[in-house]
């Protein structure tokens, strides 16, 4: 099957062209045995197809080749001009082969005597330039002479492709004959079943079997100064030993001055404080991570604190209260909640103080806080759900409401999201703004503030 050879003509070849017909004479020329089968071009693109594929060394071939390649074309020989001495053209050869001579006779000097000639000129009367009747006749003389293809000693393509088709044959090697190495054409090769004798092989870098049975001279010295296998070796005979000896380690620890401490409470420096991973006693350390002590207990009679910050929701002990400190609104508050409830028993409120459980109005004494507390709710209600009115938190008798919340055309309304805070001894008040509410009831929810 024909196998191409694809090459650039502007990056491989000498001068960026091709000529066809003088590559496929270069190469059938060349030493390339493998038959050439055609060359095509398109655009930048060079395929030289051979019959078969080349080998590497007549690929190496045809890259010098293309890369040498000029690109002119042959010569046509059916355009062949006779030139004198300075080129010029004397005559042609037509489509038939016959000289026509296109040149005009120069009126030169002669020797020849006399005013008239006639008859034949000799060869030496002619001048030089002008071609003899005998040079013409057998083409010698005269090397811009080209022949016709008829006379060229070479085959046609039609000689060729019918010397091909009656051709027969095998293009597989194996099926060759006289393949076997003894063969004729073959001579010179060995079996590839063949054996060697020591004495073939000139450059054996080896001892022979002789050689090394006779032992003599300093390699016989060298073997007879060696122990025997069997042999053994005590300490004393290892000079470089990185080891101490038992009877040196004993006379070592004897040696040691001082006595060796085997108590702790011995060691010097036992105050220092040089174990920075444990807790010191005195607190005087934190932690610098996450403390977990699992499912143990913390026990003891004093106050347990911690840093509401840093405790993140986790409630921690105070003296006589529990706190924890509350995300939502940054601070640390006690975990029991204080109710303070206040109403009117009437169905016409309008812009008055609610009362205590006692029914005094809250704005004559109000409800005294025992500690720093936040007002963290509210929830407030009434008899019916058509009304509007809103409960205004103060303290102290003071008009600046501290907080509030509004019904609107409900039974009730609640907020636990406050977040006001009132301190130890404020004494709270609750006022009802609004016109003819009925019976309307506020309850305020406090949390301890740390």
């Amino acid at each position: 099957m024909a196998v191409k050879y694809t090459y650039s003509i502007s990056g491989d070849t000498l001068n960026s062209k091709v000529a066809s017909d003088r590559l496929t004479e270069e190469i059938q020329e060349s030493v390339i045995i493998t038959a050439l089968d055609y060359i095509e071009t398109n655009a930048d693109v060079l395929d030289i197809w051979f019959k078969v594929a080349i080998s590497a060394g007549d690929e190496t071939v045809l890259d010098g080749l293309v890369a040498a390649h000029d690109g002119e074309p042959l010569e046509d020989v059916g355009n062949v001009r006779l030139v004198d001495q300075d080129l010029a053209s004397i005559a042609q050869v037509d489509e038939q082969g016959r000289f026509k001579v296109v040149m005009d006779m120069e009126a030169a000097p002669h020797t020849i005597s006399g005013t008239q000639h006639t008859g034949q000129l000799a060869d030496s009367q002619i001048p030089s330039y002008i071609t003899r009747d005998s040079e013409l006749a057998i083409h010698t003389g005269d090397a811009t002479i080209h022949f016709t293809e008829a006379s060229i000693d070479k085959y046609t393509q039609a000689e060729v492709d019918s010397l091909i088709a009656s051709a027969s044959g095998t293009t597989d090697h194996s099926a060759l004959n006289n393949l076997d190495y003894a063969s004729s054409g073959h001579t010179g090769f060995a079996s590839t079943v063949h054996n060697h004798t020591e004495s073939d092989i000139t450059d054996l870098d080896k001892y022979t079997q002789s050689e090394v049975d006779t032992i003599s001279g300093s390699l016989q010295t060298n073997i007879d100064g060696k122990s025997d296998l069997g042999h053994q070796h005590t300490e004393s005979d290892i000079t470089d030993l990185d080891k101490y000896t038992q009877a040196e380690v004993d006379s070592l620890i004897t040696s040691v001055s001082g006595s060796i401490i085997t108590d702790h409470g011995e060691l010097l420096g036992l105050l220092d404080d040089d174990h920075t991973q444990y807790l010191r006693v005195d607190g005087t350390r934190a932690l610098t991570g996450t403390w977990s002590y699992g499912s143990a207990s913390i026990s003891g009679t004093g106050n347990f604190y911690g840093n509401g910050a840093t405790l993140s929701g986790i409630a921690y002990i105070d003296g006589d209260d529990v706190y924890y400190y509350d995300t939502t609104r940054s601070k640390d508050l006690g975990v029991a909640v204080i109710e303070i409830g206040c109403g009117r028993n009437s169905n016409n409120t309008t812009n008055q103080y609610l009362r205590t459980f006692n029914g005094v109005p809250m704005n004559l004494t109000g409800i005294a806080l025992p500690f720093n507390a936040t007002l963290v709710g509210m929830s407030m209600s009434e008899n019916l759900n058509n009304q509007t009115w809103t409960a205004q938190v103060g303290r102290n008798g003071v008009a600046t409401v501290m907080d509030s919340l509004t019904i609107t055309n409900a039974y009730e309304n609640h907020a636990w999201d406050k977040d006001t805070d009132f301190n130890a001894g404020d004494r709270v008040q609750v006022y009802c703004s609004g016109t003819s509410i009925d019976y309307p009831q506020v309850s305020l929810f406090f949390r301890r503030r740390k």
